[in-house]
């Protein structure tokens, strides 16, 4: 991401990446006005059309990610433009942004909007996950907003098939020397370790490159086994699903030592008595009952609580939902 500048409550920038995409997802909100230099289809009197290159303003209504195919849809309605004679105030447009938009946000900034933004600027080493055992192995990459799979195959097994398992693996390799960052290799037995020994026969370096972790599974299984570790945690600290992982796992084990409280009522009674330590909110609940959550998130600031707004595309964010997708993990009991 990179802001381009700010005046007032308006905050000009140009997102680099889908990650960045992602980001302004969480940030642009129902009410919030987005200019963009954009395209528009035009229709001459004479019935021929054509796309013309214009600048619109919309009050938004909607904003949709879409991590498969990349870009950003902002729906709403337009409130200005130019040239004139190609815009028409009032109408409903929708406009796509994609990696090198520019485009500027005016809203009611909160700082979590804003620690959003900085977390986005700074750009941090892509992370990848190989899990494999004898049959098959799974590769992802590690996004802000989950897991992605990059690639899968699967492997003949057997007797027969023994003899050669030092071939097995070369798809593999041969794929993962096309990737940058940090390679992590898990899975069960001694299946990773069997995996490098193949690498070194290859490439010595990338083999250096290599990072191992149990795991009891493969696939987004032992991805997700591999993010909740320590170990992982040691390695990719600034890992954003790690983080939410461990703050879940946490809120879940001091659930039953009534260290927590959850829903926006209790949340609040907590905050109200500041003993929150770290509040976690799914950005979908905050998008859905912004007017009833936002305050909650200004308290929790004002009160030196840590705010960590959970994405839903992350599966353990389930783990959230039957308390309401809006908890508190609490400093000390007040009650």
């Amino acid at each position: 991401m990179l802001l381009l500048g700010r005046y007032d409550d308006v905050i000009k920038l140009r997102a680099e990446d889908n990650d960045d995409l992602w980001h302004l997802e969480k940030v642009i909100r129902p009410g919030d006005v987005v200019t963009v230099r954009t395209t528009r289809k035009v229709v001459f009197p004479s019935g021929e059309s054509e796309r013309k290159p214009v600048t619109i303003t919309l009050q938004v209504e909607k904003t949709e990610f879409r991590a498969e195919t990349g870009g950003l849809k902002i729906l709403g309605v337009i409130t200005a433009g130019r040239p004139e004679e190609y815009v028409q105030t009032g109408e409903h447009h929708s406009v796509e942004v994609v990696p090198g938009t520019q485009l500027s946000v005016k809203k009611e900034w909160k700082k979590h909007d804003i620690d959003r933004l900085k977390e986005a600027q700074e750009k941090k080493e892509l992370v990848h996950i190989i899990t494999l055992d004898d049959r098959e192995a799974y590769v992802h990459t590690i996004r802000p907003f989950g897991p992605v799979e990059r690639a899968h195959f699967t492997f003949a097994s057997g007797k027969y098939y023994a003899e050669k398992a030092g071939d097995k693996y070369a798809e593999v390799v041969e794929f993962i020397k096309r990737l940058e960052g940090t390679l992590v290799v898990a899975g069960p037995g001694f299946w990773p370790d069997e995996f490098v020994k193949r690498v070194k026969e290859d490439d010595k370096t990338l083999a250096h490159k290599l990072l191992t972790i149990q795991a009891n599974d493969v696939g987004a299984n032992g991805v997700a086994e591999v993010i909740k570790s320590d170990e992982f945690e040691k390695m990719i600290s600034s890992a954003r699903t790690a983080r939410e992982n461990k703050l879940i796992e946490e809120f879940t084990k001091k659930l039953s030592k009534d260290m927590v409280a959850y829903g926006p009522e209790k949340v609040e009674e907590a905050l109200d008595y500041g003993a929150g330590e770290t509040l976690l909110v799914i950005d979908t609940v905050l998008l859905k009952d912004r007017e009833k959550i936002e305050p909650l998130l200004e308290k929790a600031e004002q009160t030196r609580t840590d705010v960590v707004i959970v994405s839903h595309e992350n599966p353990e964010s389930e783990k959230l939902s039957s308390f309401g997708g809006i908890v508190v993990i609490l400093r000390f009991s007040y009650e």
